[in-house]
């Protein structure tokens, strides 16, 4: 993906075998339906090294990307690639001075724009109005100053359209969208809270919490609270109450929840929901807030962070087994893990068992997978819970591998020397390695040595990948990356401070406001009053957006098995995809490879069974047992009884032909195999024993086998199906 507008990055490297040589190198960005050059750039490479190119502003789509050159005294190379142009999108920030408004108020609001480096961006912006009826009242393009940012208000009439407003800002085909509150209010008198112990509580435990309620001035309300308790179980369910006088405070139990709808994706947790009602004893007044928590199963919950998204055979790598509470406080517990690898028929190769004592918190676990193994399933239990991870092995045709690991011991901040430790299968005597960031490569290096550090720039905050890669003695190429963190440092610090600590109604008030530089700040003034009436208006739609978020997008599917039937092992080709780079090269860079467990061949009683279980079959069954009967009375009663026994034999070779022909066109039982087991067995039977003008009933009544010996259907359908029942 390269951005219009902007000067990007390809880094280069040139190999004579798998020593680093000496080249010049020509890029080319073309439109692909006439090839007409849109950007070129050139450079001499020693080695390795960064080439610029500067995309020129476009529409964004498709474009051809080729990578040509020569070096000293060697033939020349050329590699062509698609890659994708996106037209260029700034940042976007929109915000306003409150949540909520009423007719007659203006209301302020703010634009900030930035570039992709998050550096402020002049330039127009389109900022458009919507009413609650959808109603455009206001569209004007701003113009952004040399700090990025623009301010504008909008009166409201008298009677304006009450309920939710929505305020757009557009620049390019990046968008930010606010939306706003109209309506007829009044500012409440006093502040209701609500206090627990932890934002979230077992399925199994009663709810324990203090409900507070206080006038804006610091006095304490006296009146009545009513709290309403519902559990999440695909809707809300209320499922108890509690009622009680208020002086300022009262102490709140209600019973367990007992049980909720949960999600694999949150680890089985639900939602509970508390909505609180307060009234004013004398005068009636009514404040209410909601408050939503974690429903969890355990007060422990694990999880278990690989530290690369797939192992290499014959390599060491390390997980992270992390015990935490429900809201990620670190907990001592003592702990199970087992780890299983497979063989590529996805057969058992290996197992082990270890127990961890009082992990505070974390514990690694560092692993020596089997240079056969192909996929790693690892279980761990701790507190009373448990959680799997199944991770897939890198590929290569020739079994080399590098895996790369992180050595710092404490968290990574721009500034600071990242340190990295190479592993590798076969040895090398170099290795490149890029730096990629917000969607750019904005570090490249190489290294001869199996360490490698660099020191981190603000460009690769907020997270980065690292991918490294080899070129072995028999021109493959073997790669690894690993994502990590890095905090900011910004190079703007920003402290604000009041003249007083209290001040009143009508007197002047100081803001100091202290920057590292020339810098453009927003401030904003508004009663608390207004953001404690947003918070309990607003927190009801909170609620229903993230259980849009938990419930209602697509999430991870439940399996009976944890390894599926096949393992897809990603070679180098998609490794470089999985770090967002796309790699051009004339040296083997492996694809992956499907590893699969194998299908069992049906048995001759599995071939009979479905032929005898239709109704032609039971027919063929009894013609059978006829013969054998027949045969019997040939002997005992001479020349009638040689009649039988000729017969008999012509029934024999009906069934014979019937089971024959089933087996004939059941051939290729890696193929549809649910169906082998009803259609074509019924088709021969019935084509053998009815005529052509009854084979279409026959071929329907084949239904019944599902209905009248289900148990026996679904069995030959876990028997010779694809393992997806």
């Amino acid at each position: 993906m390269l951005n219009s507008g902007q000067t990007e990055t390809v880094s280069v490297s040139l190999f004579d075998g798998t020593e680093p040589a000496r080249g010049t190198v020509r890029l080319t960005l073309a439109e692909p339906s006439d090839g007409s050059i849109l950007a070129e750039a050139t450079g001499d490479v020693a080695g390795s090294k960064s080439i610029h190119i500067a995309i020129p502003p476009l529409d964004g789509g498709a474009c051809v990307l080729r990578l040509a050159g020569k070096g000293n005294g060697g033939p020349g190379f050329e590699s062509v690639t698609e890659v994708q142009v996106r037209a260029a999108m700034p940042v976007l920030f929109l915000e306003t001075d409150k949540p909520i408004y009423k007719p007659g108020q203006p209301v302020h609001f703010r634009v900030l724009r930035l570039d992709h480096d998050l550096r402020p961006l002049p330039g127009p912006v389109t900022v458009e109005i919507q009413d609650a009826k959808g109603l455009k009242v206001y569209r004007r393009t701003v113009d952004m100053d040399r700090f990025g940012m623009a301010n504008n208000s909008l009166p409201l009439s008298s009677e304006p359209n009450l309920g939710v407003w929505t305020i757009k800002a557009e620049s390019g085909q990046q968008t930010a969208q606010v939306d706003i509150r109209v309506e007829e209010y009044v500012l409440p008198v006093y502040e209701v809270k609500v206090e627990l112990p932890e934002d979230w509580v077992l399925a199994s435990e009663a709810v324990v919490g203090t409900i507070s309620a206080e006038y804006r001035f610091g006095k304490p309300v006296r009146g009545e609270v009513e709290v309403v308790a519902s559990r999440y179980v695909g809707v809300w369910e209320e499922y108890a109450r509690f009622e009680a006088p208020i002086d300022g405070e009262v102490g709140l139990e209600l019973p367990s929840a007992g049980y909720v709808v949960g999600t694999p994706a949150a680890g089985g947790e639900g939602n509970l929901r508390l909505d609180v009602i307060v009234r004013e004893r004398s005068t009636g007044y009514v404040e209410q807030t909601s408050r939503l928590l974690t429903v969890a199963s355990s007060p422990v919950s694990l999880r278990m962070i690989p530290d690369s998204s797939n192992f290499k055979p014959g390599l060491p790598f390390s997980v992270l087994l992390v015990a935490a509470t429900p809201d990620n406080r670190q907990v001592q517990s003592d702990a199970f893990v087992s780890v299983t690898y497979y063989g590529d028929e996805l057969e058992v190769l290996k197992e082990e068992q270890r127990n961890l004592e009082e992990i505070a918190g974390g514990a690694l676990l560092e692993l020596q997978p089997t240079d056969e193994a192909v996929a790693v399933e690892l279980y761990a239990s701790a507190a009373g819970t448990e959680t799997f991870l199944a991770l897939n092995a890198g590929y290569s045709p020739t079994g080399n591998f590098i895996h790369v690991e992180q050595t710092n011991e404490t968290s990574l901040e721009v500034g600071e020397r990242a340190r990295f430790r190479i592993h590798s299968t076969e040895e090398a005597r170099t290795s490149y390695y890029e730096v990629a960031a917000r969607g750019r490569v904005v570090f490249s290096g190489m290294a001869l040595t199996p360490e490698i550090a660099f020191d981190l720039t603000s460009e690769m905050a907020p997270s980065a990948r690292l991918l490294v890669y080899q070129v072995l003695p028999n021109n493959e190429v073997a790669a690894d990356y690993i994502p990590f963190e890095v905090a900011p440092n910004y190079p703007m610090q920003l402290e604000v401070e009041f003249g007083v600590e209290q001040s009143a109604p009508g007197e002047k008030l100081d803001i100091s406001v202290k920057t590292d530089g020339p810098a453009r700040v927003g401030i904003a003034a508004v009663d608390r009053s207004v953001f404690i009436l947003a918070e309990n208006r607003l927190n009801l739609r909170q609620v229903f957006d993230e259980l849009e978020r938990l419930y209602a997008e697509p999430r991870a599917e439940v399996h009976l098995e944890r390894l599926p039937w096949t393992v897809d092992s990603p070679g180098a080709a998609g490794t470089f995809r999985a770090a967002g780079l796309t790699v051009m090269s004339d040296k083997v860079v492996p694809e992956g490879e499907t590893f699969s467990r194998p299908v069992p061949q049906p048995s001759l009683m599995d071939r009979i069974l479905p032929v005898l279980l239709t109704g032609g079959g039971i027919t063929v069954l009894l013609v059978f047992v006829g013969s054998i009967v027949g045969i019997i009375a040939g002997t005992l009663y001479g020349l009638y009884r040689l009649a039988k026994l000729l017969a008999g034999s012509l029934c024999l070779m009906v069934i014979a032909l019937g089971v024959a022909a089933g087996c004939a066109s059941s051939e290729d039982w890696g193929e549809e195999k649910s169906l082998i087991a009803a259609q074509p067995t019924a088709a021969v039977v019935a084509m053998a024993a009815a005529p052509v003008a009854e084979q279409e009933r026959q071929l329907a009544e084949v239904q019944r086998v599902r209905q009248y010996f289900p148990d026996e259907f679904f069995r030959l359908r876990a028997a010779h199906g694809n393992g997806r029942c």
